[in-house]
């Protein structure tokens, strides 16, 4: 139950029914596109509920660090080790070994209270798919987990200051957070999005709220009723006004923050109509369950999509979201409630004991699965060789700005600063994963290169990328500086590389077009020979897996790959461009000279081994397969 200094508010409940629902919807792809904005009213909900319980019990001298920590262990830890457990269990006979030894490493995370920490390691641009990840949505349990560490401390070394100050040092430091995580919008994109500095104002705007205490003069009720409604107002519009591409957090999460923080001040002081409508008993039933629907929903989605070829349709989607409403209400029920309530484990020692015993069970699973890769041994060698695939690449860094403006640049080929530049790699994620086989040539061929790659961003002059991933209105200045790089050390060649297709139909093809042209004219301009690698296909599924699981269903894995008459037509626009760049004198090279097979399909192995990473990266085996087409390049040289 929601219990806020000893009165109940059925209609925080509701709010959260409204939260869980709109992520819910998100995750199953209700029509909702900004339906994750739901963790971010929960995390108001949480810092006003749990600030206000430590307000109540510091002015009455109650507060204690352990008899907090207890409540938290009753709250979270049943349920969750639970989900944990299950989750384990099914991972062992359901993933690959890559797969599973993440799940490992992301169980071990949270047994940590740093899940956040890990996918913020882990989901990077070059990662498989988050929505393959079991635990991915424990990311938010570990900002909470936390700010519940750090939030009674703080409280109990401002217990001797006045209300006043206290709210004053919660916003300074709620503000600074919004600070960052406004800095950090672009910059640091996923440590924006994972990591507590950037979304502790969420919670502490929930508990800037809590330590707000009304003035003797009621707010007049007509007020009361529009902030509500604003609130509610403000919530949905985030949810169905966002989507994935919407740089969130930072500015934009000010919308369902707010929003909730309007509802849960304007029903304070009296019943508004906000009030009555979150307060209704199906809706406020959900909300006493969410914290296990939120639990049991996304393992459903992700074990459910890990084999699957298309999408799932609605109607499977539907029932995983029924069976995860009924696995909550039974979580709720049986595992925790009675703890909650004290029916079972009664005594401090004894949750505490239980607690321990279930960290280390979790702990002995999860180092078991690191310590043997992911139990390898469950699979055979020919399962085993496709999804090693997964792990075939070469880590590179990212070229920032920064280093673009220093000169500061990848080296490939021979190590020797003597030895005049000859070859610039330039482009996207895909870039890097052929830079590979270009620095075992170079290296054979005697040359130094460099590389000037950044992920998901377009490799032409005077164009803005419009991905989140990429450099966005930093875009002009970097390959502004890498062209002045070109021009200044005399670099005969460059070689374009990116996943054209990708940026064509996100973009504006008429101004992609155009920057490329701008581009390849510019360098010819300054005696440079340019070549442009055209791009490889794209799948829906990540290959290393699609091949092993046609090993594992008995299938040919040569089937796994698309029909060459579908990449040809999906390249259309692609192949139109490139005919013009080609008129400008550019040398193009096609991957599909070696990507084809007879039968009139897309390659995707070679020799029982992957040739992708992923599903549109390839991997250093692939990059090397693909060897002959750079020749004319090295010919030229």
């Amino acid at each position: 139950m929601t219990e806020l200094r000893g009165s109940y508010r059925p209609d925080i409940d509701g709010l959260r029914a409204v939260a869980v629902l709109l992520v819910l919807a998100f995750h199953a792809g209700a029509g909702c596109p900004g339906g994750f904005v739901g963790v971010d009213v929960f995390f108001v909900i949480s810092g006003f509920l749990i600030t206000g319980i430590l307000l109540a019990e510091l002015e009455a001298g109650q507060l204690t660090l352990l008899g907090f920590w207890e409540r938290r262990i009753r709250r979270i830890l049943p349920a969750a080790a639970v989900v944990l457990m299950v989750s384990f269990v099914v991972g062992w006979f359901w993933l690959l070994p890559q797969d599973f030894l993440e799940l490992g490493r992301s169980i071990l995370a949270q047994v940590l209270m740093v899940p956040n920490l890990y996918f913020y390691r882990t989901s990077g641009y070059f990662t498989q798919d988050a929505d393959l990840k079991p635990l991915l949505h424990t990311w938010s349990l570990g900002v909470e987990e936390q700010f519940y560490l750090l939030l009674p401390f703080l409280l109990l070394m401002l217990r001797r200051v006045s209300h006043k100050n206290l709210r004053l040092v919660l916003a300074s430091l709620g503000l600074g957070s919004l600070a960052l995580s406004v800095a950090w919008s672009t910059s640091h994109a996923w440590a924006n999005f994972f990591l507590l500095p950037t979304r502790a104002w969420e919670l502490l705007l929930g508990s800037c709220l809590a330590a707000w205490k009304p003035g003797p003069k009621a707010a007049p009720r007509w007020l009361n009723e529009c902030l509500g409604a604003a609130g509610l107002m403000m919530i949905f519009g985030g949810a169905f006004g966002y989507d994935e591409k919407t740089t969130f957090p930072g500015l934009a999460a000010l919308l369902p923050c707010g929003g909730a923080a309007l509802i849960l001040g304007s029903a304070r002081s009296g019943h508004t109509l906000t009030f009555r409508l979150l307060s209704w008993r199906p809706l406020v039933f959900v909300g006493l369950i969410s914290y296990s629907l939120y639990l049991w929903h996304w393992p459903l989605l992700a074990y459910a999509r890990y084999w699957a070829v298309d999408p799932l349709p609605w109607q499977a989607r539907g029932l995983l979201m029924l069976a995860a409403l009924g696995l909550a209400v039974l979580s709720w029920r049986y595992v925790e409630t009675p703890l909650r309530q004290r029916r079972v484990l009664q005594s401090r020692r004894a949750i505490f004991t239980a607690a321990g015993l279930c960290t280390a069970l979790l702990l002995g699973a999860a180092l078991v699965v690191e310590f043997t890769g992911g139990m390898r041994s469950r699979l055979p060698d020919e399962v085993l060789q496709f999804a090693d695939g997964s792990q075939d690449h070469r880590d590179y860094p990212m070229v920032s700005p920064e280093a673009a403006e220093r000169g500061d640049f990848i080296p490939l080929g021979i190590n020797n600063p003597a030895v005049h530049l000859t070859l610039m790699i330039w482009g996207d994620s895909h870039a890097w994963a052929v830079m590979p086989a270009l620095d075992e040539l170079c290296q054979k061929h005697g040359r130094r290169a460099v590389a000037a790659v950044y992920p998901a961003t377009f490799p032409a002059l005077n164009y803005v990328s419009t991905n989140p991933h990429s450099l966005r209105e930093r875009s002009p200045a970097f390959h502004e500086a890498v062209r002045r790089f070109i021009i200044s050390q005399k670099i005969m060649d460059v070689l374009l590389v990116a996943t054209w297709n990708g940026h064509f139909d996100e973009g504006n093809p008429d101004q992609a077009e155009q920057a490329l042209i701008t581009t390849v004219k510019s360098l010819k301009a300054d005696g440079v020979r340019v070549w442009l690698m055209k791009s490889v296909p794209t799948y829906p599924v990540a290959i290393p897996k699609a091949l092993a699981g046609a090993v594992i269903h008995g299938e040919d894995p040569e089937q796994v790959g698309k029909p060459l008459a579908e990449h040809l037509k999906a390249s259309l626009t692609e192949t139109q461009i490139f005919a013009k760049l080609a008129a400008e004198g550019a040398g193009i090279l096609d991957p599909m000279k070696r990507l084809s097979t007879a039968s009139g399909r897309c390659r995707v192995s070679s020799d029982g081994r992957s040739l992708y990473r992923d599903h549109h990266h390839l991997t250093v085996f692939g990059a090397g397969y693909l060897t002959p087409i750079f020749a004319p390049i090295f010919e030229s040289l």
